[in-house]
């Protein structure tokens, strides 16, 4: 900051520079303000990026003795820019010494960007000398009162909104096939058009079998570190992510877990794959096991089995 003052018995005259001597931009915070939804095979999410910039800019104010007291009254022009914004306004207040060591400031400002702001400010002096003096100290004694200018820096708060970005969990965007019993469309494992029958592997982190599906005479087999969830019987699914943890949306919003029936082979087969899940299903009349673990590991909750059996080979 750079100052110029010319201070009088009655007439002030002040100029001020202002520029940030480091990095003018920093981040503020990151918030999501949108839901997490699906979209095609991704879980994305609106972003909001809020950024602060220190803005650069300078005052003029002219400033005149009201009365016989040592109470100013000032008025004048200010201009700031930075973080791709630049702003001309209006600045105007009174000052002056309520005793010889306690100053008070009333200031108002007014401009496009920041609109009216009111605001007020109390000095007390320590120690020494007084800052100053009720009644009209000379020219010379003047020139110990504090600079007149800004207290504070000005600063442009601006909000970038990313829409749809993809979440991501150790920089890679976490992928979702769908699968509704029953769906229209081209069934192609997105959310848009989900698989009708259990497809096989898929090269995905989840298999989202949608609520009150029925998968008579099918199967599937997991891959590593691949998650096999059901929708529906109140389960919450959380998934973790670069942002944090978060709750898989809704696939059809049944209410009923889906059914594997009559799986001629294993229901599901968990083969030399490491951090397997499967949860909220229910697994009925399946001709071998309902589950088939072989050199694999694999956390099973919420998984209801009816006339199978759970089988696991070392």
């Amino acid at each position: 900051m750079a100052s110029l003052e010319c201070r009088g018995d009655v007439w002030d005259v002040f100029a001020n520079a202002y520029w940030p001597v480091s990095n003018p931009t920093r981040g503020a915070g990151l918030a999501m303000p949108g839901g997490v939804r699906f979209q095609g095979n991704d879980l994305v999410v609106d972003l909001m990026d809020m950024r602060e910039t220190l803005m650069s800019g300078a005052d003029v104010q002219i400033a005149r003795r009201l009365g016989d007291l040592n109470v100013w009254g000032y008025g004048g022009w200010y201009h700031f820019q930075g973080g791709g914004h630049r702003t001309n306004g209006f600045a105007g207040g009174v000052n002056g010494y309520l005793t010889d060591r306690l100053a008070m400031t009333v200031s108002v400002t007014d401009d496009p960007l920041f609109h009216t702001n009111v605001g007020f400010n109390v000095t007390y002096f320590f120690g020494g000398r007084s800052g100053g003096a009720v009644a009209p100290p000379n020219v010379f004694s003047r020139m110990a009162e504090p600079v007149h200018c800004r207290d504070v820096a000005v600063v442009n708060e601006t909000m970038f909104v990313q829409n749809s970005v993809p979440l991501s969990s150790g920089g890679i965007p976490v992928s979702v096939t769908h699968v509704q019993s029953g769906a229209p469309g081209a069934n192609l494992g997105t959310f848009e058009d989900p698989f009708t029958t259990l497809p096989a592997t898929q090269p995905t982190d989840v298999v989202y079998v949608y609520a009150e599906g029925v998968f008579n005479n099918q199967s599937y087999q997991l891959g590593p570190n691949q998650r096999l969830l059901g929708e529906g019987d109140g389960a919450n699914h959380i998934v973790d992510t670069d942002l944090g943890p978060v709750v898989l949306p809704p696939g059809s919003g049944g209410a009923i877990r889906p059914v594997i029936l009559n799986s001629t082979v294993n229901a599901i087969d968990v083969i030399n794959v490491a951090n397997a899940e499967i949860s909220n299903l229910q697994l009925t009349n399946p001709t071998a096991a309902g589950i088939f673990v072989e050199n694999s590991t694999v956390n099973v909750n919420r998984v209801v089995t009816s006339g199978g059996m759970f089988s696991l080979l070392a």
